[in-house]
């Protein structure tokens, strides 16, 4: 019993197999968010075997572990670039609005700063997941908040210092995802539904409209 499983055992606890297993394992719950179900399975595999110690168990899973670390990184940087891709286009659509050239220049950068601040967010960020997060809140929340603060300035510099805080916020923006609509089905099954549905998205940007918002496509 010794030499078959003791043994072993200890010359895995102190050596160079320890040392991939805790690598395997502290990468797997690191990455989990990123992996797919085909590499979670995999990965978890080798660390549920009770015998993972005996023969060449752990150099499979490096191997494996390997490939799984270089497709996460290649992921993990298209993830990167699309976002940076992302947030320059929507630096370039604010600086292209007729309101931008309207503030002063340290307004401008301001605003600007914004935008470096999240892509150096997005840099930072070691999951795929996060990058996707972090771009969903910037879009959906954090540049039309963006937008607003431009009007805003342009407002309070044309009628002055002395408008009340409901006249300074007459005009918001809002992605369209945050515009809600009065719609009942979950599921479209006809021309019926389409033209329900369609009318009920109408009639509730209409609305925002007329609550003096403006809408982020």
């Amino acid at each position: 019993l010794k030499e078959e499983q003791i043994d072993p055992l200890l010359t895995f606890m102190s050596g160079q197999k320890r040392v991939i297993y805790d690598e395997l394992l502290d990468f797997t719950a690191q990455k989990k968010p990123d992996l797919n179900s085909s590499q979670l399975e995999k990965l978890q595999a080798f660390l549920d075997d009770p015998s993972i110690y005996a023969d060449n168990r752990l150099h499979t899973a490096k191997v494996e572990l390997t490939q799984i670390e270089i497709d996460l990184r290649k992921e993990l940087e298209e993830q990167r670039q699309q976002a940076l891709a992302k947030i320059e286009h929507l630096q370039q659509q604010m600086q292209q609005m007729p309101e931008f050239t309207q503030i002063n220049s340290e307004q401008q950068a301001q605003l600007n700063t914004c935008f470096n601040q999240i892509a150096d967010t997005v840099q930072s960020q070691e999951l795929k997941v996060s990058i996707r997060d972090k771009i969903a809140d910037f879009e959906r929340y954090q540049y039309p908040g963006l937008l607003t603060s431009m009007h805003n300035m342009i407002q309070t510099r044309s009628q002055g210092e002395n408008l009340d805080s409901q006249e300074a916020i007459s005009v918001v923006y809002e992605h369209l995802d945050r515009i809600p609509v009065a719609f009942s089905k979950n599921v479209l099954e006809n021309e019926a539904d389409v033209a329900d549905y369609v009318e009920a998205v109408r009639t509730a940007l209409l609305e925002a409209i007329r609550a003096n918002k403006r809408i982020n496509l």
